[in-house]
């Protein structure tokens, strides 16, 4: 059934507007042969049933000199008349005490277990003429028998004794009729039916095709059009100009086209002053990289001269001095660096192809080794999954999170550092890297991720645009980027998803 129901769905829908349009016109067609060939088989039925009390009803009537006499010879005539239509069978006449006194055959047969007196019983208490009975032959044709009581019509004649009065019963008469002939009329009643098949189909071809014409080759068409508009052909237009449904849809779909035109125009226009922009953020970034470094490269050099060249001459206030602007100095070209690396996360273009993030992680470490060594730092790695993704800005960003939880370290405690994967989730995965060190308040969670944002300024060194810097990384992935901390017991997790790779 499944199997029925795929193929269905991938046939056209000219194809399935054919199919469902023949099968509703064979189902009509099949009830109308069933409702044709059932009232007919009854009309049949009962006409046979009115021949049968008909021809009952004579043969009493013509009858009852023979059953008074009970000579044979006397309902000759009667029987002959009896059997005159070919239903007949059978024409039999009792007398009152069901003892056969003539009959006449048209074939010999014996009907299976009938049994004469019962069924004479039965006549005799029925309040209609006849009664009907619905046997076999010994052949096993069907065969439907009307057995009626005969009463005296008229006053006897004088050969008769003086107690016969009219109305009096004297006897019964039997008709048996076949049911073979009604059964072959029912067959020509179901060919005659048949023979018109073939135009019902003809007709619901022709209808298949009439409503092909009004409802799917406009709908083909509106694909065809709906695929160049998606395209970027926005003059393909619909030409259904109708008031039904299908002209309605038509406009909808012209006037969509059109509208959607006009945004593409706006977004083609956006893009434009996009590029303008990142072209002037990229000559920025070329000053920032060459212009500003240059002065507050030589800044530091002129101020490293005098603290070598004239040292003896300078006061102590002077050397306080000069060792301030070094250490400005140095951490203006470190900010300098770090906006240079965020600027370049979204600017630059970058292939993302497999990437081991086991070898991510060890080489972040690897950079990390003085400050580990240092802090006596202990960085735990479980197995990690392939990703898709950029090695050296994922390297970037373990070493930026491993980086900060050694440096948020517990003053009590020597920096933990785990980091581990959860299982995939419609196709990514999630990364965890959970630290001992001093946490993150509830509120300043979210705060955290934003450039310049720094909620320890004078306790540790850095210029708060660490965690920026990693959350533009995720994005740039595709993933997301969160942080969950416990600040009196567990310290930090921070949790990322990345793009598992699919080999």
């Amino acid at each position: 059934m499944k199997t029925l129901k795929r193929k269905f769905s991938r046939m056209s829908f000219r194809t399935r507007i054919r199919i469902g349009i023949v099968a509703v016109i064979l189902l009509i067609t099949a009830l109308s042969i069933s409702v044709s060939i059932y009232r007919e088989e009854q009309h049949q039925i009962q006409a046979l049933n009115e021949l049968g009390e008909y021809i009952s009803l004579s043969l009493g009537q013509n009858s009852v000199l023979g059953i008074l006499s009970e000579e044979k010879v006397n309902l000759e005539q009667a029987l002959k008349a009896a059997l005159s239509d070919e239903q007949v069978l059978a024409a039999h006449v009792y007398s009152i005490s069901a003892e056969l006194i003539g009959d006449m055959h048209r074939k010999e047969y014996t009907l299976k277990d009938f049994k004469i007196k019962d069924h004479l019983r039965s006549a005799i208490s029925a309040e209609d003429h006849a009664i009907i009975l619905e046997t076999k032959t010994d052949t096993g044709e069907e065969v439907r028998s009307y057995l009626s009581k005969v009463t005296v019509s008229k006053a006897s004649d004088d050969i008769f004794s003086d107690d016969i009065v009219k109305g009096q019963l004297c006897g019964f008469v039997r008709v048996d009729l076949s049911l073979g002939l009604l059964f072959e009329r029912r067959v020509t009643a179901i060919w005659q039916n048949l023979m018109f098949i073939p135009v019902y189909l003809l007709v619901g071809i022709l209808s298949s095709i009439a409503i092909e014409r009004r409802i799917s080759l406009p709908l083909i068409e509106l694909k065809s059009v709906a695929t160049a508009v998606a395209q970027g052909d926005f003059s393909r237009k619909t030409h259904f100009e109708a008031e039904d449904e299908i002209g309605l849809l038509s406009r909808t779909f012209n006037d969509m086209s059109h509208n959607l035109s006009e945004v593409m125009e706006k977004l083609n226009r956006s893009n434009e002053d996009l590029e303008k922009v990142n072209k002037e953020l990229q000559d920025f970034t070329y000053v920032v990289s060459h212009d500003l470094q240059e002065p507050l490269r030589k800044v530091h050099s002129f101020g490293q001269f005098l603290l070598e060249d004239c040292y003896e001459r300078l006061t102590d206030d002077g050397r306080d001095y000069i060792n301030r602007m070094q250490n400005a100095s140095v951490k203006m070209k470190t900010l300098i660096q770090d906006l240079l690396k965020l600027s370049r996360i979204g600017t630059v273009e970058a292939e993302f192809t497999k990437v081991d993030l086991n070898n991510v992680v060890a080489s972040a470490i690897d950079d990390l080794a003085i400050a580990i060594k240092e802090s006596g730092a202990e960085v735990k790695v479980g197995e990690l999954p392939d990703v898709v993704g950029q090695n050296t800005m994922l390297t970037q960003l373990f070493e930026n999170i491993i980086g900060n939880a050694i440096k948020y370290k517990r003053q009590d405690a020597k920096p933990r550092v785990e980091i581990s994967a959860s299982p995939k989730q419609n196709g990514y995965v999630t990364f965890l890297i959970k630290d001992n060190g001093i946490g993150i308040k509830d509120k300043y969670r979210e705060k955290i991720f934003g450039v310049f944002q720094r909620l320890h300024t004078n306790e540790y060194k850095g210029t708060g645009i660490g965690l920026a810097l990693c959350k533009k990384i995720v994005d740039r992935h595709g993933g997301r980027i969160w942080a969950e901390s416990n600040p009196d017991d567990s310290g930090t997790i921070f949790s990322f998803t990345l793009k598992k790779y699919k080999g």
